[in-house]
């Protein structure tokens, strides 16, 4: 198994942050390797949910994104939210965890892999680029919850373009 914790200040209220993590149809935004999502289930964001995320690898044989299907094992409104799945690359874990800080938010991240196939003989390598890409995609996610409260853009943040 492959676990990674990462963590980034982001100057914006943690209800903000909260809210525009949740939302699967903003992952695309922040996640360059995901090129859709959606929420499955019908309702608000709670345990159980399921979210689709349409994803390219540099590990697939192919070009063509692979569907994940994550479902929401733990949630705690505005403090962590954690995604579940198991697909045919393998088990698969993240969780977010939100605490205030003076200037914002503290955002940590801790990751599971569990590789399955011949992936599995090189997890460590792919845990390196994992580790590498998750923090990308943090200061991605930085900088459009900085960018877009310095330009005073309006709530619900689901609609932040």
């Amino acid at each position: 198994m492959y676990e990674y914790q990462d963590s980034i200040e982001i100057e914006r209220p943690v209800v903000d942050v909260f809210a525009f993590l949740i939302e699967a149809k903003n992952f695309p935004k922040w996640v360059d390797t995901t090129v859709d999502a959606w929420q499955e289930s019908d309702g608000p964001v709670a345990v159980g949910t399921r979210q689709i995320e349409m994803v390219v690898s540099p590990f697939s044989r192919s070009d063509d994104p692979v569907q994940l299907s994550w479902e929401v094992s733990e949630f705690k409104e505005n403090r962590q939210i954690s995604f579940e799945t198991n697909s045919d690359w393998g088990y698969q874990k993240q969780t977010f965890v939100l605490d205030p800080v003076d200037n914002g938010t503290r955002l940590q991240v801790e990751g599971e892999h569990q590789f399955l196939g011949p992936r599995r003989y090189i997890q460590s390598v792919i845990g390196i680029f994992i580790k590498r890409e998750r923090r990308k995609h943090l200061a991605n996610l930085k900088q459009i919850l900085e960018s877009d409260q310095k330009e005073n853009k309006s709530f619900p943040i689901n609609d932040l373009g």
